[in-house]
């Protein structure tokens, strides 16, 4: 039954991912761009499913899903961008206040790469970190253009999620049946750390918790229902983090807007995580939860989390201005294995130094200041709300775990950023991330964007190539990811 149940879920996922393809196809007939750009961005959609249930095909190759994915929304915008005139803006240095701490950020990491011990590590990571700039630039672009394709993207993002909280409901379901303890383990499927599917669910739940709570929205109930399978979903499998950043979302939200709305989210989570709590209690009273004791003890714990950060800060402080270079920390850290301190801010202090560190900190409070201004306007879409929540809870999140390392919660977190920037672009029209410039300096900013977005890639695939080799040669053990890195670095002559 499981199976079956399974197999139908995911045939109606197929059928909706190839209607998708034809009415792209059907809507912009005769014009093979826009078959092609809707083409990948379906394809798109499926690797982000099958991100979410990797049981549906023999492999699961985590680490190269996120790069097939990102080239394909780059694909799919420089075919917009080479032959439409809206060009984004931080490539024709408009709206500096804004952008100058970017500039700077890259700016100082490039000189940080270089004058790091293992430059050539620094410079591939450096590039790493550009790629994802460009990323999000380029779905800002897709989504400000077209606002339909920010809302089948939110559409795939809760089917994805919401099945795979379907499917964990119906195992646990099925296990209590019989009669069989709550293990953690096997009720997490698809992925070989429960932590890989925690962190993209914790974002992606305020979406469900908005629509749970909206007076307007069908079947209200469900999102309602999603939402509590995901707290419930948080405490079997242990995530204090989770629950502790949406604790500190919904609470925040509710005291800054003092909304019905809000009051009815934090609401909404403190039943659910009742509910859950209590049901998270029976079950061990009645069949047993494994590792109970462990979880009860371990509460307060650190688990080891302010070693890896004082190490990261005492490298900040010893380099305050360049940092020991992006990449740098997995060279020091107090850990074998651990190649990130699983706190972006404090790798950022090591790693980039604090002139990257205010920087980058003033294009964030630039960008917030806009954000929160348009949130809580009275006309907010939910859309643009629930995804300000969810990237509130990644900002959190990233601070206490290593959401911006696995692949799928990258691309969660990302994702939601572009459409944060490009919801409030669209309510700010004076400050949109896109102008219109005279159709031949638009084109030439594509083709000039286009081309070093290529450039860039080539590089990092080349580097990557010739890093790897040199890994072998050097007998090096892959131990932990680190972006678009495949492994951390780990000398077998240690």
């Amino acid at each position: 039954m499981k199976k079956s149940c399974l197999l139908a879920a995911f045939f109606w996922y197929v059928y909706l991912y190839m209607n998708t393809v034809f009415r792209g196809i059907s809507l912009y007939k005769g014009n093979v761009k826009y078959v092609i750009f809707y083409s990948l961005l379906s394809i798109a959609a499926g690797c982000i499913f099958l991100s979410f249930h990797p049981e549906y095909y023999s492999f699961a190759d985590f680490y190269n899903q996120k790069r097939v994915l990102q080239l394909m929304v780059l694909a799919a915008v420089f075919l917009l961008m080479l032959t439409e005139v809206t060009v984004p803006r931080p490539f024709i240095a408009q709206d500096l206040r804004t952008n100058a701490g970017l500039y700077v950020f890259f700016g100082t990491g490039l000189g940080s790469a270089f004058l790091a011990e293992y430059w050539l590590h620094a410079l591939h990571e450096w590039l790493g970190f550009l790629l994802w700039w460009f990323f999000v630039v380029s779905v800002v672009v897709i989504f400000e253009r077209h606002k339909g394709i920010a809302k089948c993207t939110v559409a795939v993002l809760m089917l994805s999620a919401g099945l795979y909280l379907v499917k964990f409901l119906m195992v646990l379901l099925w296990s209590l049946s019989d009669g069989l303890p709550v293990y953690a383990e096997a009720l997490v499927s698809g992925v070989v750390n429960e932590n890989f599917i925690a962190q993209p669910l914790g974002m992606i739940a305020p979406f469900f918790a908005v629509w749970g709570v909206s007076d307007k929205a069908r079947f209200a109930w469900l999102g309602r229902l999603l939402f509590f399978t995901s707290v419930l979903f948080m405490l079997v499998i242990y995530c204090r983090s989770v629950i502790l950043s949406l604790f500190i979302v919904f609470s925040i939200w509710a005291l800054f807007s003092r909304t019905k709305k809000s009051r009815s989210l934090l609401k909404l989570y403190l039943v659910c995580l009742l509910l859950a709590l209590i049901s998270f209690l029976l079950m061990d009273y009645f069949v047993g939860v494994f590792g109970i004791d462990r979880q009860i003890g371990s509460v307060l714990s650190s688990a080891n989390r302010d070693v890896l950060w004082y190490a990261a800060l005492l490298a900040g402080l010893e380099n305050p201005f360049f940092g020991v270079g992006p990449y740098g920390y997995t060279f020091i850290t107090p850990f074998a294995g651990t190649s990130h301190p699983h706190n972006i801010y404090m790798q950022i202090i090591a790693e980039w130094g604090f002139i990257a560190v205010f920087a980058l900190g003033f294009t964030f409070l630039c960008l917030a200041r806009k954000t929160i201004k348009v949130v809580t306007q009275a006309n907010c879409s939910l859309m643009l709300l629930a995804a300000f929540l969810g990237l509130f809870e990644g900002f959190l999140h990233v601070g206490l775990s290593g959401v911006l390392v696995m692949p799928l919660s990258q691309l969660m977190f990302f994702i939601l950023l572009g459409l944060v920037v490009s919801g409030c672009g669209r309510a700010y029209a004076a400050d949109m991330c896109l102008t219109s410039l005279p159709l031949d300096k638009a084109v030439r900013v594509s083709i000039f964007f286009s081309i070093a977005v290529l450039l860039v890639f080539i590089t990092f695939v080349f580097i990557g190539y010739y890093l790897s080799e040199w890994r072998e040669g050097s007998c090096v053990i892959n131990n932990g990811p680190r972006y678009w890195v495949d492994g951390g670095v780990h000398s077998c002559s240690e």
